[in-house]
């Protein structure tokens, strides 16, 4: 899924098996921009047309001295990212989405809390 491999990206990162060579998400001329990355034992060669600069393997993994370390700056780096989006994002909970009964033709809002009664059954809404 997208989100196992966008998790597996940041966890390589974070360990410095990767790095970022050109960042992603701006549009131009209606198309998305894909983030590169570089393996960082690797030299990696410059490409003029994506704007990409060359880079001597840095090695970056090298600087876990055991397991140990690494897993617990995996922990931390989840601590982290989990604190931030939260800043980012107050008042986003789980509980005020929208479940979907797949039993069902119904959605139910969990919390409604500022909304009125939704009830989409068969094209109608109460």
């Amino acid at each position: 899924s997208s989100s196992t491999l966008a998790q597996a990206l940041r966890e390589l990162k974070t360990l410095g098996f990767i790095a970022v060579t050109r960042e992603g998400g701006n549009v131009r001329r209606g198309q998305a921009i894909p983030v590169l990355y570089r393996f960082t034992d690797l030299e990696a060669h410059q490409w003029k047309k994506p704007e990409i600069d060359a880079y001597k393997a840095s090695n970056e993994w090298r600087t876990f001295s055991t397991i140990d370390d690494a897993k617990n700056t995996i922990k931390q780096s989840k601590v982290n990212r989990k604190k931030s989006t939260e800043k980012k994002f107050p008042d986003s909970k789980t509980e005020h989405a929208p479940v979907r009964n797949p039993n069902s033709t119904r959605f139910d809002l969990q919390s409604r809390r500022g909304f009125p009664s939704l009830n989409f059954e068969a094209g109608a809404m109460h």
